[in-house]
């Protein structure tokens, strides 16, 4: 058979190689092994430096390589990158699967070969799945086993992440880039369902965990998180990816948090917040195209200034309509004693209230020119007012005129604010041109109603937005967050009170609100 294989033309030869790798989709290319391991002959004629396009083709075949060619670009997925990258990634799904890195000994600390390793793992499997149209999530579950890893790394006594090695010395868990990277692949994969086998202690253990990091504010801030094991910015990249940091873990802890609560309130047999709505789940979009934005927000190194706009990291209208969800707190004192220094089994034995709120808003769009000419004095955005009323000047009056709102700002020319476009109509041409983003609403919560007024720094897509009840003594409240998704995205983030000083931490929840259907 080796001596028939030798007569075959190399080029008949790569075709026949390409269909032995398609009879499986998911795994490595193994029966190409099979072939190279015939003779030299056929080692050298389909290695990867004879035939980096037949391995591109695999890539192809192996991995979602639509979103992975758009966001990088034509100059970074030519046909060798392409096939190096083959090779990397199941390297990386290789160790998963065999279970490198989630564990650490009694008493083991990581050395710098095993921040490494595990820096790798958790960077390809968050990129994988920002990139995933099917194929790469049905990898890292099917064949590298993510789930039990990704698991074991957070929950089990001895994994990597020493969550549960803090929790029980009552210490709150480490926040650096890789706990990051981590808690946006559980997000990110989350299934509820994967989760209902659990013993009900290890059930407790591991909501204990996301609940720390969900309603710790004061520990995991939603600000760029300090970096720790010695890793040092800018962090590396992988092949011709670019450096990336994600958002905080603050997060996606919070959307899984609120996404596993009911769960948590079935077994223990109550019905506290069982119908209370609960975030959109990563898998009611199959599409990467829902994480583009999350995407560009990795590429950025953290500067944000309010005048600089980014039209990669907003979608200009995706703020408009009908909002429901929910927003948490725990007893006042209880979190002053945190603010305090009190230990997280504190926050960890003092029930979470949730409360069901929904909101109406409207966005407002400050344009330049069609050609994207600098702005004159009369077209510039507001001025920047207290980040207790979301940036907004005081003093300013606010009339609603045909499609927009004319805005009035004591010693300030008067502007106009367009309403804006629906998402499905706006162009790129049109996304260049909005220079600044205004949010007008009101809502209602079990606490009466409220208006709503805010803005979006258009640097990377930032939210805040000012909460203020119309009666009672219910206060004013701020809430800063992001779009965590597009078209079934999950507006995420977190509340505090408006009476303590903006550069002093103050009363704090998290919250968030999807879509109404």
């Amino acid at each position: 058979m080796a001596s028939i294989l030798n007569t075959v033309p190399s080029e008949v030869m790569e075709q026949i190689a390409f269909y032995a790798v398609q009879q499986t989709q998911i795994g490595p290319p193994s029966d190409l092994l099979s072939l190279l391991l015939v003779n030299r002959r056929l080692e050298s004629t389909l290695s990867i430096r004879a035939t980096p396009h037949l391995y591109s083709r695999i890539f192809a075949l192996k991995f979602d390589h639509m979103s992975h060619i758009r966001r990088l670009g034509s100059d970074r997925t030519k046909v060798r990158h392409l096939a190096e990258e083959l090779r990397r990634r199941f390297t990386v799904l290789r160790r998963i699967r065999d279970g490198l890195g989630c564990l650490l000994g009694d008493g083991q600390v990581p050395s710098e070969e095993d921040i490494a390793v595990l820096h790798e793992i958790l960077w390809t499997a968050y990129v994988m799945m920002l990139e995933s149209d099917d194929i790469n999530e049905r990898q890292l579950r099917e064949y590298a086993h993510m789930h039990p890893w990704l698991y074991s790394f957070w929950f089990h006594p001895s994994g990597a992440s020493w969550a549960i090695r803090a929790a029980h010395e009552d210490n709150w868990a480490a926040s650096h880039d890789l706990a990051s990277f981590a808690l946006w692949i559980f997000w990110l994969s989350l299934r509820p369902d994967d989760y209902l086998a659990l013993e009900q202690a290890d059930f407790r253990a591991m909501m204990t965990i996301l609940k720390c990091y969900a309603v710790g504010a004061h520990e995991y801030p939603i600000i760029p998180a300090s970096r720790a094991f010695g890793i040092s910015a800018p962090l590396p990249s992988y092949g011709t990816y670019p450096p990336l940091t994600p958002l905080p873990l603050a997060f996606p802890a919070i959307l899984s948090f609120l996404a596993l609560a009911p769960l948590l309130s079935r077994r223990s047999l109550t019905q506290d917040a069982v119908s209370a709505p609960t975030p959109t789940l990563p898998q009611a979009s199959s599409s990467s195209l829902e994480w583009d934005f999350e995407w560009n927000r990795s590429l950025m190194s953290g500067d944000s200034s309010l005048h600089s706009p980014d039209p990669s990291t907003f979608l200009p209208g995706s703020i408009t309509g009908n909002w429901e969800g929910s927003f948490t707190y725990v007893d006042f004192v209880v979190y002053s004693s945190l603010l305090d220094g009190a230990p997280p089994s504190k926050l960890v034995m003092s029930p979470v209230a949730r409360h069901q709120q929904t909101f109406r808003l409207r966005e407002y769009h400050l344009l330049g020119s069609p050609e994207g000419e600098v702005l004159s004095d009369e077209s510039a955005p507001l001025s920047f007012g207290s980040p207790l009323r979301a940036g907004l000047p005081e003093d300013v009056e606010f009339c609603v005129e045909g499609a927009g709102i004319r805005i009035v700002e004591p010693y300030h020319s008067e502007v106009f604010y367009n309403l804006a476009l629906a998402p499905e109509d706006v162009t790129t041409a049109y996304r260049r041109r909005v220079r600044d983003t205004l949010i007008l609403g009101e809502g209602h919560s079990a606490w009466g109603q409220f208006n709503l007024l805010g803005r979006v720094r258009m640097s990377d897509g930032l939210i805040t937005i000012s909460k203020e009840y119309i009666e009672g003594e219910r206060g004013t409240w701020l809430y800063r967050g992001y779009l965590i998704g597009t078209k079934n995205g999950n507006l995420t983030g977190r509340w505090r009170d408006t009476l303590s000083p903006p550069d002093q931490l103050g009363y704090e929840g998290c919250f968030f609100m999807g879509r109404r259907r």
